[in-house]
């Protein structure tokens, strides 16, 4: 079960979770642009004929209360939002990757307190016990700040945008200093702009996604070596633990064949019968093992790589065509002596 688990990770998941991608989705993610280089960029993105996303603008920020009282540390030890600062925006309408779940959008909306809006990732808001009405109070830089959940927004993060918990109305951030975020596909034989960029704007920062992904699959491979060196060795040992058991059965087995030789019946019946008890011991084990490593790996694709759920076909028809074909094997090879021994030996070996 477990080598069928690390063949589907290092040959499959990461591969359809790559899949599940736009092709054209955006492969590098362009940081820390300062307000007075967001129109050279731009203007140097047009040139290079490369479609960037818009530019959002970010501010970083700690919660520090809820409804006007403020999170024990016991709070921010069961949240990591309440432990870190989080990149705050703000935006006029809602993005792509956004789809309003609760609440209303800035053009229809009522403040009930007087305060800016904010809208906040459904997740987040129920990993912090949000609700629409409550106030929240963040520190940026020191300076309190207070708005009113507007609304919940369900976000795409596979869209590989950019996208925050947390969105304010517009205007309310506008007295913070802020710098932009940007998301832009850069094929392959355009990738010498990205040397391009940092010369002319050396403070900018570029996360390379496709480069990211390279690398988790080669630790997968790398990691995915070792673990199956082990998992080689667990298997050697069932093998070993297999043939101590046939072993063990082995007094009785002789009993049974030996009278089944005496009464008449041939090498090649006994031979058959006894490939089919190990054959189906085999399929078996496969199949147990198959609906083991598939709950796995659906767990994996739900909860690490949140995609969608595909079975791995592959597996279940090699799982049991490979156990019913090894255990049949070495079943049949284990109990070879009782089937080449003439039955009057057999009887004599049980009886004494």
């Amino acid at each position: 079960m477990l080598l069928m688990v690390l063949y589907a990770v290092r040959t499959s998941l990461i591969e359809e979770w790559r899949l599940q991608l736009p092709t054209d989705a955006p492969n590098h993610f362009i940081m820390n642009i300062a307000p007075h280089e967001k129109a050279e960029l731009e203007t140097l993105l047009v040139e290079n004929a490369l479609d960037a996303n818009d530019m959002y603008p970010m501010v970083l920020g700690r919660i520090s209360a809820l409804n006007n009282v403020a999170y024990t540390e016991d709070d921010r030890q069961r949240s990591n939002s309440l432990r870190r600062e989080l990149n705050l925006s703000w935006a006029d309408t809602i993005a792509p990757a956004n789809a309003l779940v609760d609440g209303q959008w800035w053009d229809s909306w009522q403040s009930k307190t007087g305060l800016p809006g904010v809208s906040v990732e459904v997740e987040e808001a129920e990993e912090i016990g949000l609700a629409l009405g409550d106030v929240i109070t963040f520190s940026l830089g020191g300076i309190t700040l207070q708005a009113e959940v507007a609304s919940f927004r369900l976000v795409d993060w596979n869209a590989m945008r950019p996208n925050f918990f947390f969105l304010f109305s517009p205007g309310t951030l506008d007295n913070y200093s802020a710098n932009f975020l940007t998301s832009v596909f850069i094929p392959p034989t355009q990738k010498p702009f990205v040397n391009t960029l940092l010369k002319q704007h050396p403070t900018i920062v570029v996360i390379e996604v496709d480069r990211i992904i390279e690398r988790i699959r080669s630790i997968v491979e790398q990691v995915g070596r070792g673990i199956e060196l082990v998992l080689w060795l667990v298997l050697l040992g069932g093998v070993m633990v297999l043939i101590a058991a046939v072993n063990a059965s082995m007094a009785s087995r002789m009993q049974e064949i030996g009278l089944l030789r005496a009464l008449g019946s041939g090498r090649g019946l006994i031979l058959r019968s006894l490939t089919v008890e190990f054959t189906l011991l085999g399929l078996l084990a496969g199949v147990i093992g198959v609906l083991g490593s598939e709950a796995l790996l659906i767990g994996l694709q739900w909860k690490v790589f949140e995609g969608d759920i595909n079975p791995h076909y592959f597996l279940w028809l090699a799982g049991p065509m490979v156990g019913a074909v090894f255990i049949g094997a070495l079943g049949v090879f284990s109990c070879r002596r009782v089937i080449s021994v003439p039955p009057n030996t057999v009887l004599r070996e049980v009886e004494a």
